[in-house]
């Protein structure tokens, strides 16, 4: 469950199904004068974006994080005198190229950005320099949190001018370190005094904190209210929320949250430090400073690089791994065939960052997390967009005509790995938080699914509602970085700018007041609250087009005991060892696991290693 739940990218289906990079050829922006503001660390201005908004890009809210300070806690930026244009948004984190690192596809597979990338983004509507709001008529505030698997992504790639101008917000988007760079723990890097809050590892989630600390104490500038911000994020971005949610240290940063497919998925500190034979992960800091150990020459092998940590001291240790580039420390990752994502320990229960129970758990057995009004959701198809891509579901002919080799089998498998999906993001973590804080949490399923088909590819049978699929109606924007071949047509058009309306009218009234309700102009449906009163209490809001069913309160919930069922249950298996792999993607490596009900599912299990991962 814990890998393909830190998966975040649109992934290709063939040469027809493809995310669009961002154009270099774009008119340089200008410099809008009236954009004029004043921040704690110097003057910035920004440019005229779209929907009668500002924009400014490429603030830095931390200090670099280069040299003795990689791995460090971020810091304050540096003043600057002078006013600094914000016209471009700057590096792009330290990950391996792909679509969503925004780079041409000559540099896929390639390592790209700077550790100087501490930085964010926001979008106003436009006000002249003396008469951005104030007080009372302050603008709710928005900031987003990018996903791409905590390993890559770019919150600049997420335009904010349409939610922003249309529904009266500011809109904020945020770098974060990621992969290794935002999540290792390592002995030798630890503080030698007085404890410091990077020792947890957590760099990444110290960055969304830093984040949001610039928020609280220069959004007034652009018009925003440091009270009402809302916190919100996709996939690895979702996870991140819950993230803030759980921790300590962004208590009163924040006022609303919103997990679009997250999870509450984390590691354990051992997992994080101790060697794969001690029950670390394969990607520990262990394996890894061996592995770079190896690389640099430094040691002829694994077993010999251990010898040479054990006569190291600690300085020398630390000198070694932050005198590393950032391409020798993603070298171990340079295989990854997922647009650059790879796989290592992030969200780490450290215990000062983060609980050292898990974030479920924490939700389960206390009411000590950030208690806020949160909006929960998934969309219906998740697993479609990775399962379109197993080669053993589907046929590729010509490297264009993409078909489903056995469809029934295709949707029992998206359905219940979905499910599964749901329960982790949603249900569990709404059952739990509902208990706490009552009545100020609430839940979806995308369900919209009216995309494209032709002699290539059925794009409603492969992808569904998949994964990601609802971020362009968040935002408004179905072009540009979300012109994805084949979804957004003209035939749907009408269909997904209704629904994209309603959801930005949702979106904006919870950032407003808290609950969905109607939408901004009280028009829509009504959005209540999760209610676990009983099974047939309302509990969600399906978000579709009329030709789906409209949008509509539902009490369809998941849980562990009734998809344990089904999977237990279904057939039809065309390998039955799928089954196998099915229930050890639920549950292996949770409390829920049951190895006599595995073996017994059918004679294949005791064939199949339920920690390998399945699908991906």
């Amino acid at each position: 469950m814990k890998k393909f739940l830190v998966i975040a990218l649109l992934l290709v289906v063939g040469i027809m199904i493809f995310l669009a990079t961002k154009t270099t050829d774009e008119p340089p922006k200008v410099v809008a004068q009236d954009s004029l503001r004043q921040l704690t660390s110097g003057q910035i201005v920004g440019f005229e974006s779209g929907y009668d908004t500002h924009g400014w890009l490429g603030i830095p809210f931390a200090y670099p994080p280069v040299a003795e300070d990689r791995w460090g806690a971020p810091k304050p930026p540096i003043p600057w005198t002078g006013v600094q244009q914000a016209l471009e948004p700057g590096a792009v984190c330290p990950q391996i190229g792909g679509p969503l690192g925004g780079v041409g596809s000559s540099q896929f597979g390639q390592v790209i950005g700077s550790e100087d990338c501490l930085m964010l983004h926001v979008w106003a509507p436009r006000f002249e320099p003396g008469s951005i709001p104030r007080n009372d008529e302050q603008l709710p505030v928005m900031v987003w949190i990018h996903g791409g698997g905590n390993s890559i992504g770019y919150g600049a790639y997420y335009d904010g001018s349409r939610l922003a101008g249309e529904r009266n917000l500011v809109v904020v988007s945020i770098n974060y370190r990621l992969g290794i760079l935002g999540w290792f723990r390592h002995e030798s890097l630890r503080s030698e005094n007085a404890p410091s809050p990077a020792d947890s590892g957590n760099l990444g989630t110290l960055d969304t904190i830093a984040a949001l600390e610039w928020v609280q104490d220069n959004i007034e500038a652009f018009g925003g209210d440091p009270n009402r911000v809302t916190i919100f994020g996709e996939s690895a971005g979702g996870m991140n929320v819950f993230a803030l949610l759980a921790s300590p240290r962004a208590a009163g940063l924040f006022h609303r949250a919103i997990s679009q497919s997250g999870a509450t998925v984390t590691e354990s500190v051992e997992a994080a430090e101790l060697p794969l034979a001690e029950g670390g992960h394969p990607a520990s800091s262990s394996e890894l400073v061996r592995q770079w150990l190896v690389d640099a020459g430094e040691a002829e092998t694994r077993d010999a690089a251990t010898d040479l940590l054990n006569q190291w001291s600690r300085q020398q240790q630390a000198a070694f791994l932050r005198g590393l580039s950032p391409q020798q420390l993603l070298a171990p990752f340079a295989a990854a065939n997922l647009g650059g994502m790879y796989t290592a320990p992030f969200l780490i229960r450290d215990g000062e960052v983060l609980p050292r129970q898990g974030i479920q758990k924490l939700f389960d057995e206390s009411n000590l997390y950030n208690q806020v009004p949160v909006i929960l959701g998934s969309n219906r198809d998740e697993m479609r967009l990775f399962m379109s891509q197993d080669p053993s579901m589907t046929n590729t002919t010509l490297g264009m005509f993409v078909r489903l080799k056995n469809p029934d089998e295709y949707f029992m498998k998206a359905d219940l790995l979905s499910r599964n999906w749901k329960a982790n993001a949603v249900d569990e973590p709404a059952r739990s938080m509902r208990r706490v804080q009552g009545p100020t949490v609430f839940a979806y399923r995308f369900d919209w699914d009216e995309t494209g088909a032709n002699l290539f590819a059925s794009m409603p049978d492969l992808m569904g509602a998949a994964h990601g699929l609802e971020i362009p109606f968040v935002f408004g924007d179905f072009s540009g970085f979300f012109g994805i071949p084949l979804i957004f047509t003209g035939d749907n058009v009408e269909s997904r700018e209704t629904l994209g309306q309603a959801m930005m009218s949702y979106w904006a009234e919870f950032a407003y007041n808290g609950d969905p309700g109607r939408g901004r102009n009280g028009n829509l449906p009504h959005w209540t609250p999760w209610d676990n009163s009983a099974p047939a209490a309302d509990k969600m809001i399906i978000l579709d087009s009329e030709a789906g069913g409209g949008i509509r309160m539902a009490s369809d919930t998941v849980t562990y005991p009734r998809l344990r069922e089904r999977i237990v249950q279904s057939d039809g298996w065309t390998d039955p060892a799928d089954q196998c792999r099915v229930y050890a993607q639920v549950f292996w490596g949770s409390e829920r696991w049951d190895q006599q009900q595995y073996l017994a599912l059918n004679p294949s299990c005791s064939e199949v290693d339920p920690a390998a991962n399945p699908f991906l």
